[in-house]
């Protein structure tokens, strides 16, 4: 007995390949797509990358590295769990942020000198100045009113 193949008409075959091959672009495509929106929601350098930072712009000593790095760690496994539970309104949520930093100032301050000290919050407020700049870029541009 021979066995039967079922042939499609060429056109369902076609739709059939083609549908496919679709789906399979699609699929190489979004996963580069997906790890950019991972990246922007992080907002932010990865610890190696901040430690870098902060070496060469506050001159930090091997053991202040050392020590910062179980600082910046906590803080920032507090900050994601306030992120996460997203619980109440916006300004709750602002106050509980200014709590973290208030802890994490304090716990720099123990391992700074006072001029890394200044170092690191004239670094914060440049950087906080560049995201508002940002910011205003991203809405539009401005009018001539």
């Amino acid at each position: 007995m021979r066995k039967r193949t079922i042939r499609l008409p060429r056109l369902r075959r076609r739709l059939v390949l083609g549908g496919s091959a679709g789906l399979a672009i699609l699929a190489i495509s979004a996963a580069p797509l997906h790890a950019q929106q991972q990246q922007h929601r992080q907002r932010g350098m990865d610890p190696e990358q901040r430690m870098q930072v902060l070496q060469e712009k506050l001159v930090l000593t091997d053991e202040q590295a050392v020590a910062l790095e179980p600082i910046f760690a906590q803080h920032d496994e507090k900050r994601r769990e306030l992120f996460e539970s997203r619980s109440g309104e916006r300004q709750a949520m602002r106050e509980q942020m200014q709590a973290l930093r208030g802890e994490l100032d304090a716990g720099l301050a123990e391992v700074l000198t006072a001029e890394q000290m200044a170092s690191f919050r004239g670094l914060r407020e440049e950087k906080r100045q560049s995201r508002r700049q940002g910011q205003g870029k991203r809405r539009g541009p401005p009018t001539d009113g």
